[in-house]
Parts: structure tokens; C-alpha cells; sequence
């Protein structure tokens, strides 16, 4: 049986996967069909401040975009598992999959299959009701060696190391995904100098904010808000306490303008943990795939240096002739 064959397009927020697949999708000669990458996209809500394309517009079928409408947890295991039944529905229509976004912790998932999956047999209510101090106390009894790796505060990890714990019988701290890739793979991660990507990030940002990114954010629920609060979807929760403070009056002369550099702060320390977290990635999956089985291309493309009609021709080169 021959592997299914996807392609990845990937980078640090900012860096221009969206106008890049834009362009390739328009002079491809063979169908691609979408797959969001990125947490945020995930979220109906959520549309400026997470720069998810306008699918009203779009010009190939998109999948994973706005699939959760309530402020509720993808775990891992459940994005790769929709993501493997795509692979499979879109290869048998003959079109390309292919993944976008930057959210590499999902994109490993592909390769690496988290060790909290399947996630049932355990009830929610064993941890998720109690304070986050309180979690990593639990945590910390059944398995020490992972509640040392994990910040006391961090509830979202916390959590996730219990569930694994919970509902595998198996201690997160012992728990070693194996690589297991579901078909052959072109890997491109999308980067820039970055003078280049940072300057792109400080305007990225003023235009969300220009194109009503506040509206957005009054018009979700107190739920949503808490939600945002505790996920730290970057932009979200600085705007929250903007809005918070300036009901109060609390707010200085320069106070917006100190928001739009506090957003464009964390959103360039975000992209720079992203690139980190790629460079460790394509390190392990190159000792995993060392005959170069699973990747026909695990790449880098600086895109302050190269052309783009250059990186147009090697993605499409990329391309078995035969998929399926």
C-alpha cells in the first residue's frame, strides 16, 4: 500500500504562510485542499486577532478553521486524530492536503502521537473543578518527576500531564511518543531575518487593532473572556485588562499606546519560541527519518532572501506525481 503524501507550510506568526499559500494554491496544477494549523483559527470567535484568512473568500475547501464555537480545550490526540481522517477523505479525492499554521506543538502530533490518546475512561470533575495550586499538589503525588517540569501556575500543563495520568494509567513523566508518521511529507518552516519579521509584527499588529480587534473582543461573553484570560492567546488577554481598566478610569494618556507595544512585544517573543521549537523538531525528526523514508523535504525557507517564484517552483517540485 502506497503512503498517503501531505505537505506542511509552516512558520512563526507573521512571517507570510497565508500570502505564500495564497499564491501557490493559484498557480498549482494539481487540487490542494487546506488544513488549519494554528490553535487560534481553531475558535469561531476568534477572527482578527488570531489573522485567519477569510474563508468566505477562499478559493479551495478549508478544514479545522472554526470548528469549536464554545471557549473549550483541542486537546492534542484529538486534533491529530481529525487531522489523520483528512489526510485520508482528501488523498482519496486525489487533492494534496496541506497543513498551515504555526502551532508546532499540533504539527508534532503528526509525526509523534501524543501518549494521552485515546482520552476517556476518566472523570473531568477529578481535576478540572479544583484551583491550580491544588492541581499541582495532585501532581505532584502521582507522578513528582513531571511536577517538577511544570510551573505551579501553569494550569494548562498541569492538567494535561493528570488527564494522561487518568485516563492511560500511565505517569507523563514515562510516557515517550513513538514516531509514527501517517504518509510521506514535505516540511517547509517559513522564516525571515529577523529585523524583517519583527518590523512585520509591530505593523501587524496596529493594523488588527485598526480593523476592530477591541470590537471583537467586547462582543465575546464573560466565559470566553476567562477562557482567553487563562489561555494567554497572545493579544487577547492584554486587551481584556485594557477594557477592564478602562471601565475603571484607570487607564494613562499613553495607555494605547503602551497596549500596542506590550502586544507586539509578546507576539515577536512568541515567534521567537516558535522558530525554537522548530529547529528542536526538525532535529528529532531528522534522527527519526535519518534514510529520508517519511520527509522528501524537511526545509528552511528564509524569505528575506529568497525569491518567490523560486519558492513557488520547489514547493510544487515537491510534489509526487503519483499520491495515492
Amino acid at each position: 500500500m502506497t503512503l498517503p503524501f501531505f505537505m506542511i507550510i509552516s512558520g512563526p506568526t507573521g512571517v507570510g504562510k497565508t500570502a505564500l499559500v495564497d499564491e501557490l494554491i493559484s498557480q498549482v496544477s494539481f487540487p490542494v485542499e487546506v488544513i488549519n494549523a494554528d490553535m487560534g483559527q481553531l475558535y469561531e470567535p476568534l477572527t482578527i486577532g488570531t489573522a485567519k484568512p477569510d474563508l468566505s473568500a477562499v478559493k479551495v475547501p478549508h478544514h479545522m478553521f472554526d470548528i469549536i464555537q464554545d471557549p473549550l480545550d483541542y486537546t492534542a490526540s484529538a486534533y491529530r486524530a481529525r487531522a489523520l481522517e483528512l489526510i485520508q477523505e482528501i488523498t482519496s479525492r486525489g487533492a494534496v492536503p496541506l497543513f498551515v499554521g504555526g502551532s508546532g506543538f499540533y504539527l508534532a502530533t503528526l509525526f509523534y502521537p501524543p501518549c494521552d490518546a485515546p482520552l476517556q475512561g476518566a472523570d473531568p470533575a477529578t481535576y478540572a473543578e479544583k484551583p491550580t495550586p491544588e492541581l499541582w499538589e495532585l501532581l505532584n503525588q502521582v507522578d513528582p518527576a513531571r511536577a517538577q517540569m511544570v510551573h505551579k501556575h501553569d494550569r494548562y500543563r498541569i492538567i494535561r500531564a493528570l488527564r494522561i495520568f487518568y485516563e492511560t494509567g500511565k505517569q507523563p513523566s514515562s510516557c515517550e511518543p513513538v514516531f509514527d508518521p501517517p504518509g510521506k511529507c514535505a516540511f517547509y518552516y517559513l522564516v525571515r531575518d529577523q529585523e524583517d519579521l519583527y518590523a512585520r509584527i509591530n505593523k501587524r499588529t496596529q493594523i488588527m487593532l485598526d480593523e476592530g480587534w477591541f470590537d471583537e473582543v467586547q462582543g465575546l461573553s464573560k466565559e470566553w473572556h476567562e477562557f482567553l484570560l487563562s489561555k494567554k492567546l497572545i493579544g487577547y488577554p492584554e486587551i481584556i485588562n485594557y477594557m477592564q481598566a478602562e471601565s475603571l478610569g484607570l487607564l494613562g494618556d499613553d495607555a494605547y499606546e503602551q497596549l500596542n507595544a506590550q502586544i507586539s512585544q509578546k507576539t515577536r517573543s512568541y515567534a521567537k519560541r516558535q522558530i525554537t521549537f522548530w529547529k528542536q523538531l526538525k532535529k528529532r525528526c531528522m534522527q527519526s527519518d535519518p534514510q529520508k523514508e517519511f520527509f522528501l523535504s524537511l526545509e528552511e525557507i528564509n524569505l528575506s532572501h529568497s525569491a518567490f517564484e523560486s519558492i513557488l517552483k520547489a514547493l510544487v517540485s515537491a510534489v509526487p506525481s503519483k499520491r495515492i
